[in-house]
C-alpha cells in the first residue's frame, strides 16, 4: 500500500485538481444554486484556483490524486478553510 504524502500544489497539477473539485462542488451544488451559477462554475474554480494557488496542499498515494485543501487568514489571526475536495 502506498503511504499517503502531503504536499503543495506544483504548476503542473492544476488540471487534475480542477477536474476534482469542479466534481465535488457540482456534486454539492447542483440542483440548489441557479442554473447561471451552475454553468459559471468551471470558471469560478479557476479564478478560485489561480488566486490561492500557493496556499493549496494536495494529498497523493503514490501518483494518485487524492484531495486537497487550503487555508486562508480568517479575523483575529485564526486559519480558515478555504477549500476540501476528496476524491
Amino acid at each position: 500500500a502506498n503511504a499517503i504524502v502531503l504536499r503543495r500544489l506544483r504548476p503542473g497539477d492544476e488540471g487534475t485538481f480542477h477536474t476534482m473539485a469542479l466534481a465535488s462542488w457540482l456534486d454539492a451544488y447542483d440542483g440548489l444554486l441557479p442554473a447561471d451559477q451552475i454553468v459559471a462554475a468551471p470558471a469560478m474554480v479557476s479564478r478560485a484556483m489561480a488566486q490561492r494557488f500557493d496556499r493549496f496542499m494536495a494529498a497523493f498515494a503514490g501518483d494518485r490524486a487524492l484531495g486537497y485543501y487550503s487555508l486562508g487568514d480568517a479575523p483575529e489571526d485564526q486559519n480558515y478553510l478555504w477549500h476540501l475536495y476528496v476524491e
